[in-house]
């Protein structure tokens, strides 16, 4: 880098790595998992020296003709169709480097190559294998010894009994044969996914690696095939491609990409004022290639930056090459003002009466609306669990099973929910917004229940409550009403939980449980209007 350790720990954070903590000159960080290219010191200081204009715009790829090649069988597209590689030479590892390479390998496992099923890294000492190489597949008794050991193994008893095939060899156990890739001497190099052979060992007087990388699709090996190369060019290999032929794979081209930017959008979005040259050296800064084209940039996008996906992306790099700590913070020039959401407003005064908040699945079972009082209507096409059949048509069964749940705790339980319910109109399913309250304890009655509905209809939201006898599941017969607003329309209903429907639910005898539940229709300029 050419500068001092406070400068690189200082400017960190603004790379987006988060220090862990430092020991003397050792600095651990964490980083962005969409940021691969930054599992080793190697491409942090690559994205250091843009910030820091020590070297700014794409990171050239200076990778040699092939003069080694790899030949695929047909056999492996059934099994693990997609292969690439890379030869690096001229360097000779010390421990230090080769650890920090095994890591890199292991997080492109964990992360892009989802634990090895989709991406798998071989690599190797190159001065061991004997080219050219064959990418085919074995059956189950074919015997190697694998990487941590000097005796040879059948197939099988290396997926039951190293650690590596415990852990990975699901991916392989409904196939017969299994991939392998063999030196031209047949000796094995490595059996994808599962684990290299011990014959081609990196160790500190290594000097010349193979890295194969195999997978399911050919972008996603030669993604992380990009993110290795540059790694290793910037350790100081020289890197030299393989001809890769048979099937449709080829030498991978670890070719750019182009996306076309308008630096007024990162203004706009940034609450930045630069012009065309100045966002133009901000995206070089992040190490992306910048050319000016009239009035827009064409942004280069090298293969290893596997993030960048559309114009959002490059925003991003504009505001870390610009420097996150210089841009300060500014109120939206928006032409409207915020106000308070209903749900948060509803969320203050039921905790204020001292209630709880449940948040209940939408989908429900049969047995649990029939017992709650609310007849199933819209049912699930190929539900994968007996208790997700239905949509749910009110949220007064949801807070009793959650009643029925809780029995062993100490009362009075005091619940809500403000939640979606489903209903068929025209043939078609409409969603509606249901507010809920449940009370248990022994002394719960009907009186309780309207005066908290009362106190948010009538004295938060300005609604004069009419009730009407109601004789209908889940409610005691003439413990129970039909809500009414001003307009005298239907909002819901309120009562006592009968006898019948606490025992269905299993809720203790000497628990009375009274409850309520309205629909709530509100428009974005008056509020809550009708139901």
């Amino acid at each position: 880098m050419g500068t001092s350790v406070d400068t690189i720990q200082d400017r960190l954070p603004f790379l987006g790595l988060d220090i862990e903590h430092q020991n003397g000159d050792d600095v651990s960080v964490e980083y962005s998992p969409n940021r691969f290219d930054y599992s080793t010191e190697f491409g942090i200081a690559l994205g250091l020296q843009g910030m820091l204009n020590i070297q700014t715009g794409m990171v050239k790829m200076q990778i040699n003709p092939a003069r080694c090649s790899l030949r695929v069988d047909n056999s492996v597209s059934n099994v693990r169709p997609s292969i690439t590689g890379i030869l690096a030479k001229g360097r000779t590892l010390d421990d230090h480097t080769i650890r920090q390479i095994i890591y890199m390998q292991e997080d492109l496992h964990q992360g892009p190559g989802r634990r090895r099923k989709r991406v798998a890294i071989g690599i190797h000492d190159a001065d061991k294998i004997k080219f050219p190489i064959t990418y085919t597949t074995i059956n189950r008794d074919f015997e190697f010894a694998p990487l941590g050991s000097t005796d040879a193994m059948p197939v099988h008893r290396i997926l039951s009994d190293t650690e590596q095939g415990v852990q990975y060899g699901h991916m392989v156990q409904n196939h017969n044969r299994l991939p392998i890739i063999l030196d031209k001497d047949g000796v094995t190099a490595s059996m994808p996914p599962i684990i290299n052979s011990s014959y081609t060992e990196v160790t500190e007087s290594t000097k010349n690696l193979f890295v194969d990388v195999t997978g399911m699709n050919q972008p996603d090996v030669e993604g992380v095939l990009a993110i290795i190369a540059v790694t290793l060019q910037t350790a100081g290999y020289a890197l030299e491609h393989v001809d890769i032929s048979g099937g449709t794979n080829r030498t991978p081209p670890l070719t750019h990409r182009k996306i076309t930017f308008d630096h007024m959008v990162s203004n706009r979005i940034l609450g930045l004022d630069l012009d065309i040259d100045q966002t133009a050296q901000c995206i070089k800064r992040a190490r992306l290639g910048a050319v000016i084209d009239y009035n827009k940039i064409i942004c280069i996008i090298p293969p290893y930056r596997t993030d960048i996906f559309g114009i959002m992306d490059i925003v991003e790099e504009v505001a870390l090459g610009y420097g996150i700590d210089k841009i300060t913070p500014t109120l939206p020039d928006v032409g409207t003002a915020g106000s308070t959401n209903i749900t948060t407003t509803l969320e203050r005064v039921m905790i204020g009466l001292g209630y709880t908040q449940v948040m209940n699945s939408c989908l429900s079972s049969v047995a649990i609306l029939s017992q709650g009082g609310s007849a199933p209507k819209i049912s699930v096409a190929n539900p994968k669990s007996q208790s997700h059949t239905v949509l749910r048509g009110a949220l007064m069964p949801g807070l009793l099973e959650n009643l029925s749940h809780n029995i062993h705790e100490s009362y009075p339980h005091r619940l809500y929910e403000y939640g979606v319910i489903f209903d068929m109109e025209g043939g078609t399913i409409a969603e509606r917004m249901h507010l809920a309250c449940v009370t248990a304890h022994k002394n719960s009655t009907y009186s309780e229940a309207k005066s908290i509905l009362s106190a948010i209809l009538h004295h938060n939201m300005g609604i004069n409550l009419t009730t009407l006898p109601y004789n209908m599941s889940p409610y005691e017969a003439g413990r129970a009403a039909r809500i009414l607003n001003d307009n005298q329309q239907h909002m819901g209903y309120i009562g006592e939980i009968s006898k019948e429907c606490r025992q269905a639910f299993k809720i203790r005898d000497d628990i009375v449980v009274s409850g309520w539940e309205v629909e709530l229709i509100f428009d974005d300029k008056d509020g809550l209007v009708a139901s």
